[in-house]
């Protein structure tokens, strides 16, 4: 560990997503409370969905700089980052996935929706590979990662929010 913290790459970045995403659980939760008189079990789970995964894209962006302030040098706070995030990404899905799967309402949802595994699987590469070769690229893919998590809260967001709903008449 050095005694003088050199400052962490993408730290500007990185307050920014944990800005978008603390955004991201506000709006879920002004939906939940908005939305209690629905009785559609799909737009229940869909708003709980976006909290938890814009609470883990939040604890995502923080991990970095939280493990670079206890003196760890760059590479190894990305390295150990990585691990912990993938860890946080790859349980956050499986409980969302299951209740999904439990409650019966996947198919309910919107296509545009199924590309979720697909930015996971890309996502968690990206941070593996961080956790087994990190280098100079380790900070670009932590980001990315992140920025595919925080697009599937945005997709579904407007899923929960406007899948299903017919426009009002003209």
């Amino acid at each position: 560990m050095g005694d003088s913290l050199v400052e962490l790459a993408n730290e500007s970045t990185l307050q920014t997503i944990a800005e978008i995403s603390a955004t991201f659980v506000g709006f879920s939760l002004v939906g939940g409370l908005l939305g209690t008189e629905s009785t559609d079990r799909y737009r229940f789970y869909s708003i709980r969905d976006v909290a938890e995964v814009g609470l883990s894209c939040l604890l995502g962006a923080l991990i970095p700089s939280a493990i670079h302030a206890f003196g760890f040098e760059p590479e190894v706070s990305w390295r150990l980052a990585s691990g912990l995030f993938m860890v946080l990404w790859i349980a956050a899905a499986w409980i969302g996935v299951s209740r999904f799967w439990r409650a019966g309402v996947q198919r309910h949802a919107p296509r545009y929706l199924w590309m979720g595994p697909f930015s996971g699987i890309a996502g968690n590469l990206l941070l593996l590979w961080n956790v087994l070769a990190p280098g100079a690229a380790s900070p670009a893919r932590y980001v990315l990662g992140l920025l595919l998590l925080l697009c599937f809260a945005g997709m579904s967001f407007i899923a929960a929010v406007f899948h299903g709903r017919t426009a009002p008449p003209a």
